[in-house]
C-alpha cells in the first residue's frame, strides 16, 4: 500500500520528534551534531517537516491515484529544494541569499502552493 500522503505525514512527524526528542536530552552524538549545524540543517529540516506535514494531511483527502501522480513530480521538486538548501549555506562560498532556513521556507512554500493547484 502506497499512499504519499501518509508517508509523507509519518516522515514529517518522525522528523519533528527526533529534533525535538534530542533538543530535550541534548546529549549524545545527535545532539553534538544539532548544536554544530543547528541554523544550517536541522532548521530547514524542521520547517521542511512542518511543510509535509500539511501536504500528507492535504494529499490524505484525495485518492491513491491522485497521490501517486502527485509524487512522480513532486519528488523532483523535494530533490531541488534538497540541493538548494545545502548549497545555500552561510559560509564564504554558496549560495547566499536568505540562508537555508530562508530557502527551505521558500521552496517548500511553493511546493505547498503548486500541490493545491495539482
Amino acid at each position: 500500500m502506497r499512499k504519499p500522503g501518509l508517508i509523507s505525514f509519518i516522515f514529517g512527524v518522525s522528523t519533528i520528534f527526533l529534533i525535538e526528542f534530542v533538543r530535550i536530552f541534548d546529549s549524545g552524538p545527535l545532539a553534538e551534531f544539532r548544536r554544530n549545524n543547528d541554523g544550517d540543517i536541522v532548521d530547514p529540516l524542521g520547517i521542511s517537516s512542518i511543510f509535509l506535514i500539511g501536504i500528507g494531511i492535504y494529499l490524505l483527502f484525495f485518492n491513491q491515484t491522485i497521490q501517486l501522480a502527485w509524487w512522480r513530480w513532486a519528488w523532483w521538486f523535494i530533490v531541488w529544494i534538497a540541493f538548494l538548501v545545502l548549497i545555500s549555506g552561510g559560509g564564504t562560498g554558496g549560495f547566499t541569499i536568505g540562508g537555508p532556513t530562508y530557502m527551505a521556507t521558500l521552496w517548500f512554500t511553493i511546493l505547498s502552493l503548486a500541490t493545491f493547484v495539482f
